[in-house]
C-alpha cells in the first residue's frame, strides 16, 4: 500500500522512471527498451536525474488504453 502511494503519478510536474513504469504496468528495463526502440518518448535529463513530464506520460497511457 505504501509503495502504491510513492509510485503513483503526481498531478503535474515530472515522474521518475519507477513511477512511469508502475503507471504503465511494466518494468523499468522494459520502459528503457521502449524508449530505445521508439515506442515511448525519450526522458528529460537534469544532471543525473531522469524524468518524464507527467503530461506526456498521461498522453501515452491514454493512447494505449483500449475503450
Amino acid at each position: 500500500m505504501k509503495q502504491d502511494k510513492i509510485l503513483s503519478l503526481p498531478l503535474e510536474g515530472f515522474a521518475s522512471p519507477a513511477q512511469v513504469a508502475y503507471a504503465l504496468g511494466i518494468s523499468r528495463p522494459t520502459l528503457y527498451r521502449w524508449v530505445q526502440i521508439g515506442e515511448f518518448p525519450k526522458p528529460q535529463k537534469f544532471g543525473r536525474i531522469t524524468v518524464w513530464p507527467v503530461a506526456v506520460v498521461r498522453q501515452e497511457i491514454a493512447a494505449r488504453t483500449v475503450l
